[in-house]
């Protein structure tokens, strides 16, 4: 199989968010070759007949499980997704597949990103992290993904204030 247009799909945990995605994928893109990737989830995700599935031994991040999918992709344009992203239909990826023909100097394309209320993400606009489950009881806790940036952030400041080993 020679897909046009291959989609990685990175996904940790949350079958229902993969299943979304997935599901918006398979309807608008039923040429491409579909990826998905299984960053150590608990219990183990599971995909449809027609999508590949790759396990990573443990949680590589999303570069990480890109960088696991990107051997298999066999598509000559390659979209990356997150599990919370919708496609509401196949024609914000047709006109990226288009301008990347146009231009095959271009390496990558960003398309506008827009949130789920429908407001659109523009640059130096200042946003929180989406948390696409919309449970109220998620506005009082911190994300992993904002621990692991606190946790960095907190290990720069020791080791240059030299508390911490390493400069």
């Amino acid at each position: 199989m020679h897909a046009r247009l291959t989609v990685i799909i990175v996904a940790w945990n949350h079958p229902e968010l993969l299943s979304g995605c997935l599901a918006a994928v398979l309807r608008h893109l039923p040429e491409a070759q579909v990826l998905v990737v299984d960053n150590a989830s608990e219990p183990p995700l599971t995909v449809p007949d027609g999508v590949t599935l790759l396990r990573a031994p443990r949680n590589l991040g999303f570069a990480g499980g890109n960088n696991l999918a990107l051997p298999h992709a066999e598509g000559e344009h390659i979209l990356l997704l997150n599990t919370d992203v919708t496609l509401p239909s196949a024609e914000p990826i047709r006109i990226l597949q288009a301008a990347l023909d146009t231009y095959p100097h271009l390496a990558a394309l960003q398309p506008t990103l827009i949130l789920p209320d429908g407001t659109p993400v523009y640059k130096g606009m200042k946003s929180g992290d989406v948390d696409p489950r919309c449970e109220l009881s998620h506005c009082y806790t911190a994300s992993d993904k904002a621990l692991a940036v606190g946790g960095g952030v907190l290990e720069a400041l020791l080791r240059l204030s030299g508390i911490l080993g390493g400069k």
